[in-house]
């Protein structure tokens, strides 16, 4: 009995030992779930955000249509940033699905798509009122697409499976549903 109490430290020490991984792991796995969780959150907030913008760049378009090539008119939303997604797509990139994370890439190649023509937007509309509609179709149907993705990826979660339709039809649903005047056809 007298050398129990001397071996009930050392065999506390080793199960200690034998159970840091596994308490590491699941510190590890709590921290990719509260981080993927943020993600759907912010691309719910975004999709949210994308639906008033899609509108707004929308009745530009058609506003445009009626002007002159040498009108000056601007009436642009703000710019789509996925903060927690950049920020933490290294941490849950591995807690994806590959139907997400391939999914994922294309919605970040889209917001750079929708971005860069933002920023053609901006540097031509006192010029050239066609260049700049050019660069707001082009915004259009990367928004609609991104809208389609976004809405498909938050409501679907780990269940969500890419879409096998193509950009173009991706784009056309998401028009059409959404009552868009200025159809992605016309926006190619």
């Amino acid at each position: 009995m007298e050398n129990i109490k001397y071996f009930i430290p050392l065999i506390t020490f080793i199960v200690g030992m034998l159970c840091t991984p596994f308490i590491e792991s699941l510190k590890d796995r709590r921290t990719t779930n509260l981080h993927k969780k943020n993600i759907w959150i912010e691309l719910s907030d975004e999709l949210l955000n994308l639906e008033k913008s899609k509108k707004t760049t929308d009745s530009s378009i058609t506003k445009r249509n009626r002007l002159s090539d040498g009108a000056v008119y601007l009436s642009l939303p703000a710019k789509i940033e996925f903060i927690l997604l950049e920020e933490n797509l290294k941490t849950v990139y591995a807690a994806l699905t590959n139907e997400q994370r391939l999914t994922i890439k294309n919605v970040l190649n889209l917001k750079n798509s929708i971005n860069e023509n933002y920023d053609n937007v901006l540097s031509c509309y006192k010029t050239s009122n066609h260049s700049a509609k050019s660069a707001e179709k082009s915004m259009l149907y990367s928004k609609l697409s991104l809208y389609f993705l976004l809405t498909n990826l938050t409501n679907s979660g780990d269940n969500f499976i890419r879409p096998a339709l193509s950009n173009d039809d991706l784009a056309l649903k998401a028009a059409q549903s959404l009552n868009i005047k200025n159809f992605p056809s016309q926006t190619i």
